[in-house]
Formats: structure tokens, C-alpha cells, sequence
């Protein structure tokens, strides 16, 4: 009798701690108040990069072009890109709201006024690439759905001749988004480096509370995930040199990940630059163009929600940004169960009911013997 109690205990609990991830409470409207980022400089590393080749392109500089912006309307999420550095000024998802029923408002994770703290901004000072670049770019709005795919192109030459092209590309039905960078040297002399990936993330004044009660900079990194508090790297940056895997931000439901694609992160830096931003850089390795040479970054992005198995489905083990605490032995496959029971009766409610049930399987015929003794 004793051996079944603790066993139903311990079934509570960790349905309980699936669920509080299956069903976040309300939480406050998402007019960020603060979200930091800290600024980073450029750190060489070992990382592989695309083969360089030999592609001779004419240097067409550019100057006092105004930014505007580019909405990419997918089944997921809207997303607004600005020519202001080839960066990402907001991201609002479209099936997760701030409170339940009519009146919820679908999550918004990223919404920025300050054109100088966009997401996803390049940097590379010894290729004259500064973040605030305006780019050129053909593009207009785009809708796509279902398994539709499309791209956004978004173009800048620096005062040194080197050409940067950042491409995004997009499907109707998936959260991940492919960026590739693409660096020519139409100059006339050899120009080395490493450039930056930048992202800043307002933080929020309900930091330590509901959705906030888990918040701030994960890393894999050194093949172990690593997650920090906004109060650790108050008191100083961290540095990520070994094996970098991928650097997100995160509160407890939503999150927002630059993933490394063949090895392109070499390093990562996460430094809270100001009472309002935490920036997150993540730098190549080293360049070497000669004049007409070109050489290519690939990252993976993400944002959207923590849930396992959209998480799984990006790679590099994204899904290890959910901590499961003391219970993960038992919270995964509880966690696997509920969805599996849900893709029968379409009902949460009902799929956590069915598991009490089918653990009645495992015990039996206990029940039936203790109560013939």
C-alpha cells in the first residue's frame, strides 16, 4: 500500500511540473520595459567557415539611404525587418497569448523603438561594418503559408570595398529561419577579421515573477548548456570560446536562439550593458579576404516557443534549454504521454485525466490482490 502512495505522490508531482509547462498562466502584456544586451567585441576562434572563392564584384557604395521596413507574415508569427543594420525590430508570435480568452493578446518577444538596439545586427570593424549600416534591399512584404518558402535579401558595401549580402529565408509552417552571410572584398587590398552577430533583449521589469520566473542568456557551450541570471552578468560579461553550440535568451515559455551552422560560432559574449539591455554577441572565426575573394557564415534562428518538440526539431539539442529540474526523469516522458493522449481526444484536460489510468496498468494486479487480502 505504502509502495503505491509514494508512487502516486511522485506521479503528481511531476504531472504538475509538466503541466505548469503545457499551460502557462497569464502573464502581464509584453510592452518590454527592459531586456538587456551587452556589448561585444569581435573574439577569433577556431570555427570552420564556407570556402572562400575567388568572385570579382564591382564596389557599389551607397550613402543616405533611409531605412524602411520588410513584414514577413508566416502561419506562425509576424516578423519585421529593417534595413537599419539587416536587423530584426519585432517578432510576435501568432498562436500564444498573454491571458486567456478574447481578451488575450498574442505574444509579442520582441517590439523595438531604438533603431540602434535591433536584433541580429552585423558587425565587423576591420571589414568597416558597423551596425548601424543602412542596407539596400529589393524586397517587399511577404505572406506565405503552409509549406510555402521565400527570402528576404538585404545588401550594404563599406567605405573599405567589402560587400556584405545577409539573406533570411523563411517557410510558411516552421518557426526556424536560415540566415546566410555572404562577405566579398571588392577592394584593392586584403582585409582580415571576424565579424559579429549582434543581438540586444529588452528586459522586463516582471523579471523573477510568472513567466519571468526563469529569465536570461542560455548558452550551449563546451557540449553542457549553461544558464545565467541577469544579476550574474551584472557583475560582469561571460565568455563563450569552446565549442559553442548555440546562444539563446529565454523566460520560462518563450525563447529566441542563434544557432551554430557547421561550426560558424567561434565564441559567444553576453554582457548587460545598461540597466535596460543585455547584448548578446556571437562572433566567426578569423577572415582572410584578398581583393575579389568571398567567404560565406550560415546561422539557424529561432523564436518562438519552449516546447520540446518544436525545439528537437531545429537541432543541436535547442531542446536542452528546457530545465526540467529534479523531476526530468520522470517530466519528459510524462510530458511525451499528455501530448500523445492529446493527439487522440484534442483536449488537455482530458489527456491529463487519461494518464492516472494507464499508470493503473502498471501496478496491476495489485489493486485486485490487496483487495482480496
Amino acid at each position: 500500500m505504502e509502495k503505491r502512495v509514494v508512487i502516486a505522490v511522485i506521479l503528481s508531482i511531476a504531472v504538475l511540473y509538466a503541466f505548469s509547462y503545457m499551460f502557462p498562466p497569464p502573464v502581464a502584456n509584453l510592452k518590454e520595459k527592459a531586456r538587456p544586451v551587452a556589448a561585444v567585441q569581435s573574439q577569433p576562434s577556431s570555427a570552420k567557415l564556407s570556402a572562400i572563392n575567388s568572385v570579382p564584384v564591382a564596389a557599389t557604395p551607397q550613402a543616405g539611404l533611409a531605412a524602411r521596413n520588410i513584414v514577413v507574415d508566416t502561419d506562425l508569427f509576424i516578423a519585421v525587418f529593417s534595413t537599419k543594420g539587416g536587423g530584426l525590430q519585432s517578432f510576435q508570435l501568432k498562436h500564444y497569448k498573454d491571458k486567456a480568452g478574447a481578451v488575450g493578446r498574442d505574444i509579442v518577444l520582441k517590439n523595438e523603438s531604438d533603431a540602434d538596439k535591433l536584433s541580429l545586427l552585423s558587425e565587423g570593424k576591420n571589414f568597416g561594418l558597423e551596425p548601424n549600416l543602412v542596407f539596400q534591399s529589393s524586397a517587399k512584404d511577404t505572406k506565405l503559408a503552409g509549406t510555402e518558402k521565400s527570402s528576404i535579401e538585404f545588401t550594404v558595401t563599406s567605405q573599405t570595398g567589402v560587400i556584405l549580402k545577409k539573406v533570411y529565408s523563411f517557410s510558411g509552417n516552421g518557426y526556424g529561419i536560415n540566415l546566410h552571410q555572404e562577405l566579398i572584398n571588392t577592394g584593392s587590398s586584403r582585409v582580415e577579421g571576424a565579424i559579429s552577430l549582434v543581438n540586444y533583449n529588452r528586459l522586463v521589469a516582471e523579471a523573477g515573477d510568472g513567466r519571468y520566473e526563469v529569465y536570461g542568456p542560455v548558452t550551449m557551450a563546451g557540449d553542457k548548456v549553461i544558464t545565467d541570471k541577469v544579476s550574474d552578468i551584472a557583475k560582469g560579461p561571460k565568455q563563450f570560446d569552446n565549442n559553442v553550440s548555440w546562444a539563446a535568451f529565454a523566460d520560462k515559455y518563450f525563447m529566441d536562439a542563434v544557432i551554430a551552422v557547421k561550426n560558424s560560432i567561434a565564441s559567444a559574449r553576453v554582457a548587460k550593458i545598461s540597466d535596460n539591455y543585455v547584448q548578446t554577441n556571437v562572433t566567426s572565426s578569423p577572415l582572410s579576404l584578398n581583393p575579389g575573394q568571398s567567404a560565406s557564415i550560415d546561422y539557424r534562428l529561432f523564436y518562438g516557443p519552449k516546447d520540446l518538440d518544436i525545439l528537437k526539431a531545429q537541432g543541436s539539442r535547442l531542446e536542452e534549454a528546457i530545465d526540467f529540474g529534479w523531476f526530468s526523469a520522470l517530466a519528459k516522458p510524462l510530458l511525451r504521454s499528455i501530448k500523445f493522449f492529446y493527439s487522440y481526444t484534442h483536449n488537455y484536460g482530458l489527456a491529463l485525466s487519461s494518464l492516472p489510468s494507464s499508470s493503473r496498468c502498471f501496478s496491476f494486479p495489485s489493486p485486485t490482490r490487496a483487495t482480496s487480502q
